[in-house]
């Protein structure tokens, strides 16, 4: 492959919510919910992903040639 032209860094994504996840807690924001909401969440992520695909998809259709990443 060829080296991308931006960096795409896992580990700030980990420590950005590790940051996030402690000045939850610090506020007292109850956590705990957040996991009686993971199914309805995961479900709600994985439509607006289809979703998006789909349009993203339709719209490359009628796209110029010279704007696709071929």
């Amino acid at each position: 492959g060829t080296r991308l032209k931006y960096p795409i860094n896992g580990f700030h994504s980990l420590c950005a919510s590790s940051v996030l996840l402690v000045l939850l807690l610090g506020l007292g924001v109850p956590i705990g919910y957040l996991f009686e909401l993971l199914l309805p969440l995961a479900a709600s992520a994985i439509a607006a992903s289809f979703l998006l695909s789909i349009y993203l998809y339709v719209r490359s259709c009628w796209a110029p040639y010279h704007a696709l990443a071929l």
